[in-house]
């Protein structure tokens, strides 16, 4: 079986909050948040994850075998170089919610009303960008999915061409 590595990306399933069940209903997605692994015990029982999260992007150490239950693992098809450092660059970036808003308005009326850039990040935001930058330009979620970054969403990374399930 594998194992979580470096860069893989952690896609969530909701377990029963408002805010998630939204999300996928929204998004039309199994999927209501994702982040990325920046560190991995030495045992595999657990790893560090940096997410976009109401408090900003954050790592969060997590119970590989629990966090597992509610997630799948998808892996970069492209070689990816200096995750934990690029990760670095986006650590503390407070978290988009009028992002959220703006996805939700895109959805219902066609209409981009924000382009953030990164000043603030929603959670498939901050992946796409770190695998942007991880991958030395090769992963291209907004070339890919035609939307700006700050629209790209964990269903979107879901069906990316660049990253294949592996857990």
């Amino acid at each position: 079986m594998n194992k979580p590595i470096i860069g893989d990306v952690i896609l969530c399933k909701p377990n029963g909050k408002a805010i998630q069940n939204i999300i996928c209903k929204v998004t039309k997605s199994k999927y209501c948040h994702v982040g990325i692994i920046t560190d991995v015990s030495a045992d595999n029982k657990y790893f560090i994850m940096a997410e976009a999260i109401n408090n900003g992007f954050v790592y969060n150490s997590y119970n590989t075998e629990t966090k597992l239950q509610t997630a799948d693992v998808y892996r970069s098809k492209r070689k990816l170089y200096d995750v934990s450092n690029i990760i670095n660059k986006y650590i503390g970036k407070p978290y988009g919610w009028m992002q959220l808003i703006a996805i939700l308005i895109k959805k219902y009326t066609g209409l981009n009303i924000s382009k953030d850039g990164i000043k603030h990040l929603i959670c498939s935001e901050a992946v796409a960008r770190v695998l942007y930058d991880a991958s030395k330009k090769k992963i291209n979620f907004e070339e890919e999915f035609f939307k700006p970054y700050d629209y790209i969403t964990p269903e979107d990374i879901s069906k990316s061409k660049f990253l294949k399930k592996v857990l």
